[in-house]
């Protein structure tokens, strides 16, 4: 009794670990688009205070780091989109998958 009951736990945290780890893309893809256009934006902006303080070639180079920053970000921002909404539909097919193989389970058993 212990031992089923020990088993369908495991195999429901197996299914969990497995939906968050196909989540774990579009996260890291969202989070590093999100976060390179913050930076790029605040680098582009201060960098003319950058200048004036360090001198032109500093200032520059921040400002060179700040647009690549933006495009880094810019250029995510697809890719996490497409990931997302991908992955929403690969996510309710193998939910519905899943149910379907447990309805019939729940039919043998009963």
């Amino acid at each position: 009794m212990i031992r089923r009951i020990r088993h369908k736990l495991v195999s429901i945290l197996l299914v969990a670990i497995g939906y968050l780890v196909m989540w774990l893309i579009p996260v890291v893809t969202s989070v590093l688009s999100l976060s390179s256009i913050i930076v790029g934006m605040l680098s582009v902006f201060m960098s003319p205070l950058v200048g004036l303080r360090q001198g032109l070639r500093i200032g520059l180079m921040q400002l060179g780091l700040g647009v690549t920053m933006l495009g880094v970000g810019f250029l995510m921002a697809p890719v996490a989109w497409y990931s997302v909404r991908y992955l929403i539909r690969f996510v309710a097919g193998l939910t519905h998958l899943v149910g379907r193989i447990l309805k019939r389970r729940l039919k043998e058993i009963v």
